[in-house]
């Protein structure tokens, strides 16, 4: 849980303007990675955010089809998340 906390830290960070940007993001990014390895599923979603907060539609994307692929996803999270607005017209958060 230790790379996920971090992960999300960084993220939150990131949306609140607090420090580089950039440099922050990016650790996030390689955190949930790490918390993803050691247990799937933990850092799909968030990476998914992560990716959208950065601007990369294509790694949001991916990472959202891996956490949908997981049986307990839940629809209802993506359509309440305001990181994912640039992206409401793609076809995964709608089905």
């Amino acid at each position: 849980m230790g790379w996920y906390n971090l992960g999300l830290a960084n993220i939150e960070l990131t949306k609140r303007n607090i420090g580089d940007k950039n440099e922050l993001i990016n650790s996030g990014i390689i955190q949930l990675n790490q918390a993803e390895l050691l247990k799937p599923n933990l850092g799909a979603y968030d990476l998914a955010r992560a990716y959208a907060v950065k601007g990369e539609s294509e790694n949001t994307i991916k990472w959202l089809s891996k956490w949908k692929s997981y049986p307990d996803y839940v629809l209802e999270t993506i359509s309440n998340e305001a990181d994912f607005d640039s992206l409401k017209d793609e076809p995964i958060l709608k089905n």
